[in-house]
């Protein structure tokens, strides 16, 4: 684990968070435009609009927990474990992208999971990451039903 792969601040966590929603919103937004089925074409339209509406959760988090960001630090979270590269995915076929995207909502689940369960000290913000680990698996769920 190199020291720039590690989250150890709430700031950097919650950065990381919006990198994952942005990076998942713009991977929907493009697959949107490739598929055929009506059904599935909505499916990604109603995700990349949660992440957008996920996005500004977590900003609207950080603004109101900011003095708390600077007091505690956080360890145990590596964002190596988290990301994922999705830069050519809407390139795939069809069932591909569908394994990625069941990919990214995993990894989102568990990112928020580990975040949720380091962030114990600040209620409010483990309480958010809490709903959004619990939306990612629900999301998870739709996409594995496809």
């Amino acid at each position: 684990m190199t020291p720039n792969s590690e989250l150890n601040t709430f700031g950097s966590v919650l950065t990381f968070a919006v990198h994952l929603e942005d990076t998942a919103r713009t991977f929907y937004e493009g697959l949107s435009g490739r598929v055929a089925h009506p059904f599935s074409q909505d499916l990604l339209k109603e995700l990349a609009e949660g992440n957008r509406k996920r996005r500004e959760l977590l900003e609207r988090t950080r603004r109101e927990n900011v003095v708390e960001m600077i007091l505690e630090r956080i360890s145990g979270l590596d964002r190596g474990e988290y990301d994922i590269e999705l830069s050519n995915a809407p390139d795939k076929d069809d069932a591909s992208n569908a394994k990625v995207a069941v990919e990214l909502e995993e990894r989102m689940r568990m990112f928020y999971t580990e975040s949720a369960n380091k962030t114990r000290f600040l209620p409010e913000v483990s309480r958010t990451l809490d709903k959004l680990a619990r939306n990612s698996a629900e999301r998870e769920a739709r996409l594995k039903a496809l």
